[in-house]
């Protein structure tokens, strides 16, 4: 048994919390504008437009994966009842072996 799989997406956020005015306390950043906090860390009623922003975070993610793997039981019996002289194969156990790697990369932007 061989199999392999490949996947591809791409993440992003729009909103994030990070220090623009340096005061300490986090402001609001995302869909185009910064909401910024007061001295005392509350946040400022007014939203200052950027033009930018709409996507804080984005990221690129790639994914490889491949497994190779085997399996086998064994057990065989001959019945020569009547003279029908019948084969049959069952699993008292069975034995597996199996390997996989996977790969991938991310790129954020």
């Amino acid at each position: 048994m061989f199999g392999i799989g490949q996947s591809d997406g791409t993440s992003f956020t729009d909103i994030d919390f990070l220090d623009f005015n340096g005061d300490g306390y986090p402001d609001v950043v995302g869909a185009g504008s910064i909401q910024a906090t007061l001295p005392n860390g509350a946040l400022e009623g007014r939203r200052i437009s950027t033009g930018v922003f709409a996507k804080v975070r984005q990221a690129e993610v790639e994914s490889t994966n491949r497994n190779l793997g085997a399996t086998t039981s064994t057990l065989r019996s001959t019945a020569n009842m009547f003279g029908l002289n019948i084969n049959s194969e069952m699993a008292l156990f069975n034995v597996g072996a199996g390997i996989s790697a996977s790969d991938g990369t991310t790129t954020a932007q």
